[in-house]
């Protein structure tokens, strides 16, 4: 079993929506302008439990959403005009997201979204790939032979409760929150992984926290090993 000390306990969940879907392509950008982030959503989790979370909208200064991005979320523009600007929350994010770990789903995403903004709001903060977790490939590595790994797919998988999300769509906090259930799922459902001994992950007795750092450690050093940690999946 991997015993490695780690000095940082601390996650933080991450979502956000945005006015579409393009933020590393030169030509599009060129062609249409930045995207931008219209809502984000974190939740922190604290050894094992959830222990804060935050939700901001943002007025995407005259940026509107594509039809795609906007079938996904349903913010309207209108909604958006009188919500703060990126750089008058970006101190607020940047407090509470810290030197945690980050976690998402498909978060190279996040990470590219959320970093623009901050390079625009001139601001220095930024969040580290190598720093984050995607629990699209944590569940890539638990059940490799699934057809999809979507958040629905992966939820539906390990029951989490999808009726707020059927009922009402996408949103960043609820996503994020989606996620967080999903991350803390399968920091618990390791008896697939061969690679370490399993009797801690079925033992109730054991804290969850210890559960998941463990989990955490092993799935870092097999996403260092194959060369795939901070990328997009």
């Amino acid at each position: 079993m991997n015993k490695r000390k780690r000095t940082n306990d601390t996650y933080v969940v991450l979502d956000i929506e945005s006015t579409g879907f393009f933020y590393s392509d030169k030509e599009k950008i060129k062609e249409k302008g930045q995207h931008r982030v219209i809502e984000a959503g974190f939740v922190k989790i604290q050894n094992g439990l959830i222990v804060d979370e935050m939700q901001i909208y943002f007025n995407p200064e005259g940026k509107k959403s594509d039809w795609g991005a906007y079938k996904a979320h349903k913010i309207k523009d209108s909604f958006l005009k009188d919500k703060a600007l990126f750089k008058d929350r970006a101190d607020d994010i940047a407090n509470f997201i810290g030197d945690s770990t980050v976690v998402g789903h498909n978060v190279d995403f996040d990470i590219k979204a959320l970093n623009t903004e901050f390079q625009r709001a001139g601001h220095n903060f930024r969040l580290n790939k190598s720093n984050s977790l995607d629990t699209k490939y944590l569940a890539k590595k638990s059940a490799p032979d699934c057809v999809s790994y979507s958040l629905d797919s992966v939820c539906r998988r390990l029951g989490v409760d999808l009726y707020e999300r059927n009922a009402k769509g996408h949103g960043a906090l609820l996503d994020a929150k989606l996620t967080a259930d999903v991350f803390l799922k399968l920091s618990n459902n390791t008896s697939k992984y061969q690679s370490v001994s399993c009797d801690i992950y079925n033992n109730d007795d054991v804290p969850i926290a210890k559960r998941t750092r463990s989990f955490v450690s092993m799935v870092k050093e097999s996403q260092n090993s194959e060369k795939l940690f901070g990328m997009s999946h």
